[in-house]
Parts: structure tokens; sequence; C-alpha cells
């Protein structure tokens, strides 16, 4: 699991299929840590990662980026799409 307690990967066609994304852009939440923090907050998989910080996430790439500038002990809001909602989650490393 990332620093976010949830597995997240590169939208790939089957993905787009199975959670019936939109579009391809960001990265999507395949798994969720039962128990954890995000899950409280209604994270869940098929959700895509839309922005960490004022990153915006357009691939894994950008999203491996985002995660090694979070600074330990300071809040970093991460922020996700599920259909045509937006949520977002401050939390700390």
């Amino acid at each position: 699991m990332s620093t976010w307690d949830f597995r997240s990967g590169k939208i790939q066609k089957s993905w787009q299929d199975e959670f019936r994304l939109d579009s391809d852009e960001g990265v999507v939440i395949v798994s969720v840590e039962p128990g954890s923090e995000v899950q409280r907050k209604g994270v869940r998989p098929g959700d895509r990662v839309i922005s960490i910080e004022e990153n915006h996430i357009k691939n894994m790439d950008d999203f491996e980026k985002a995660l090694e500038n979070i600074e330990k002990n300071r809040p970093s809001l991460c922020s996700w799409r599920r259909g045509t909602v937006t949520s977002a989650l401050l939390r700390y490393r």
C-alpha cells in the first residue's frame, strides 16, 4: 500500500471497462486498505486520483513524483474523482 493506504495503477483499458471510467487521465485506485482512514472517508476501488497537493495527476509518473514531494509530518491533500463527483482528503504522511 502507498502512503495513502490504497494501491493504484496506470489506467488500463480493462480497468476503464471494469470501473466504468469516463477518462484515462489520472491513476485508478484498485484496492483500499480495510479499516484505513481513506476507506472511512469513502475512497473505493475505481476512484481516480486527480491531484495531490496542487499537482495535477495525469499518469503514474505524475503520481509518483507528487508522492515523493510530500513532506513528512505535513498535511497533504489528495483529490479523487468518482464519475462526476470530486472529493478530497487531507492527511499526514
